[in-house]
């Protein structure tokens, strides 16, 4: 994230609590995407296994990426 903009929304009350609000949901959708095709794909392990890898690896890189946007803006400057 470009820094100066980043400042310039850490300045505004509002803002911080809406992209905190919207990165914690993103993550949360992400982590379920990981744990439902984890789940669903424990019984039929054959065909799309790196498909399957791919997406759960896929979905914790944007969990992990939104879980760090939400701490940066929660962090008190």
């Amino acid at each position: 994230m470009n820094k100066k903009l980043f400042k310039t929304i850490k300045k505004n009350k509002q803002f911080v609590n809406e992209l905190r609000r919207a990165h914690f949901m993103i993550a949360l959708l992400a982590i379920g995407i990981a744990l439902l095709v984890s789940i669903n794909s424990m019984a039929y392990f054959g065909v799309g296994t790196f498909l399957t890898v791919s997406l759960i690896v896929l979905s914790i890189i944007i969990a992990i990426t939104s879980i760090a946007v939400v701490i940066g803006l929660s962090v008190k400057k």
